[in-house]
């Protein structure tokens, strides 16, 4: 999973006037560790439509807003597919022509199907007057599904997009990377990391060490700002960015909006960002690169890499 990096002040002082807004489609889980430091400027709004995983959301009280609804293109209700194994229930049916390649397919045996209501992630958040700065999307299969009932409204608006999505179908009927990745680029949004999971197939596990085959993927996105955009928009641009570690990229779209900031803040925040460069980056040592150079060409001759890629 993604990690987090601490935030600079002036950041936290533009998120207590006006908090972040997380949107964590999927949330049996609960709340993700990288975000919890972040718990007095954040709005959490849980969506989770398990029974038993709401319930526990509902225990533990560890979000502002929480929903027993599955999200969709459309709305009505569905029947929601529980598996034996916590977080692979889904919308969809399990597809055991995959599976079972990969997995102990007990994982996805069906032990239950229930009856939940599905809303349109539009539908859901303008009833209830929220205004979604982060997507956070694993809900088994369905990623697409979410992101085109959030076309109109809420897509528009959000900053950043977390999302898992697969290569090859696990659940049948499900929409895979390409097409999340393209109605994701076509909205506004650049990827900026991806995650994949690898997996061997239960024919050879046995033999050797192997890399797998990836299923599926964590995916990382941030809007593409354009001119005009305002001061706090920019600052949560900038938490976001900050918070997932592309420092590079929060760097970036404070410069091209400094303007809005008074010269006290942007002294603040440069002195905040390059107190993020390692010790061995701030180092002037004469001929370092070509020192860097020469380890790396020894450890590419004597370090054996089984991967592809080298």
């Amino acid at each position: 999973m993604f990690k987090a990096s601490p935030l600079p002040a002036l950041v936290w002082e533009d998120l207590k006037r006006d908090p972040l807004v997380l949107i964590d489609v999927g949330a049996s889980g609960g709340l993700r560790s990288l975000w919890r430091p972040l718990r007095p400027c954040l709005l959490r709004v849980g969506i989770e439509p398990d029974p038993m995983a709401f319930q526990k959301l509902q225990a533990e009280k560890e979000y502002s807003l929480l929903f027993p609804v599955a999200l969709s293109d459309k709305t009505g209700s569905a029947d929601f597919y529980l598996t034996r194994t916590k977080g692979r229930s889904s919308l969809l049916r399990p597809n055991h022509r995959i599976i079972d390649k990969f997995y102990d397919s007990a994982q996805f045996e069906v032990v239950d199907t229930v009856s939940v209501p599905i809303s349109t992630l539009d539908a859901l958040l303008d009833a209830h007057q929220v205004k979604a700065d982060f997507l956070k999307i694993d809900t088994q299969g369905t990623a697409w599904e979410v992101l085109r009932g959030g076309e109109a409204s809420t897509l528009p608006s959000a900053l950043g997009v977390e999302i898992e999505t697969e290569f090859l179908p696990r659940y049948e009927g499900q929409v895979l990377f390409e097409d999340v990745h393209r109605l994701l680029t076509r909205n506004g949004f650049a990827l900026f990391g991806l995650q994949p999971r690898f997996f061997t197939r239960t024919a050879g596990r046995q033999y050797g060490w192997q890399w797998g085959q990836p299923l599926y993927t964590y995916a990382l996105y941030f809007r593409e700002l354009g001119p005009g955009a305002k001061k706090i928009t920019v600052t949560k641009l900038v938490a976001l960015a900050w918070l997932y570690g592309h420092l590079d990229y929060a760097a970036e779209v404070f410069a091209a909006s400094r303007h809005l900031f008074s010269p006290d803040e942007a002294a603040a925040f440069e002195t905040d960002l390059v107190g993020t460069i390692p010790f061995h980056r701030r180092l002037r040592i004469p001929g370092r690169y070509q020192l860097a150079t020469w380890f790396w060409q020894f450890w590419r001759r004597w370090v054996i890499r089984l991967q592809w890629r080298t």
